[in-house]
């Protein structure tokens, strides 16, 4: 049994346009699939590139308001995201998250296991 939560600030790590991302539950701990993330997304947030990534992600919005954007099979969308929704994006889908309503928003946010290891980086072994 392992536990953490999102006070731990020995497992934040942030991205280049200022998301603030909780570790909580990972590979460097003993888990065998899925890493578990909180991901926190200021207001009026600078907006990260727009990404694609080979793996799935599961998205729950624990709290805020914000939109999702990008494109599905060739077709553009763009979608209000508020606390309780539940967003499930596959592998090589375009996507970008933006806090334009000047409220801020965060995700539980799960992974397979290793797929977003660039974002660890800043991170040492010894904090995990």
């Amino acid at each position: 049994m392992y536990k953490s939560d999102i006070g731990n600030r020995d497992i934040i790590s942030i991205t280049p346009s200022g998301k603030r991302i909780h570790w909580l539950v990972t590979s460097e701990i003993g888990a065998p699939n899925f890493e578990m993330r909180y991901i926190e997304i200021a207001p009026n947030a600078k907006p990260s590139k727009t990404t694609t990534h080979s793996h799935e992600h599961e998205v729950y919005v624990v709290s805020g308001h914000g939109l999702l954007t990008g494109k599905h099979m060739g077709q553009g969308y763009q979608t209000e995201l508020r606390a309780g929704d539940a967003i499930f994006i596959p592998g090589n889908e375009e996507h970008q998250w933006l806090t334009p309503f000047g409220e801020g928003l965060a995700v539980i946010c799960v992974v397979p296991k290793g797929a977003e290891s660039e974002s660890k980086l800043a991170l040492s072994k010894a904090q995990l």
